[in-house]
């Protein structure tokens, strides 16, 4: 049972991890970011990842987490993308 757990919140470092690759390959694709940056974040996804595979391969853990992290690369990649409205900064400055 611990094991398990330690796959849980490997699955769950794996989608943060992925959320923040999503961000910074969206600013290497404006070229406002070094690629060393892109690369540590997907070092951090990949070991994770593993970490999830490593003694159980193919379970629902698994797949659970690979979906994820791939949902919330899109979504990193979705949310550096969108243009930020003026009301919205305005709102984070007060």
């Amino acid at each position: 049972m611990p094991i398990q757990l330690l796959r849980v919140a490997l699955g769950f470092l794996a989608v943060f991890f992925a959320y923040a690759l999503g961000r910074v390959a969206a600013r290497l694709h404006r070229q406002d970011q070094p690629y060393s940056k892109a690369l540590t974040w997907a070092l951090r996804v990949s070991v994770c990842v593993l970490g999830v595979f490593w003694r159980r391969g193919f379970d629902a853990t698994s797949i659970a987490t690979l979906a994820l992290a791939a949902v919330g690369l899109g979504l990193g990649l979705f949310v550096e993308q969108r243009p930020r409205h003026v009301e919205e900064i305005h709102l984070f400055r007060e």
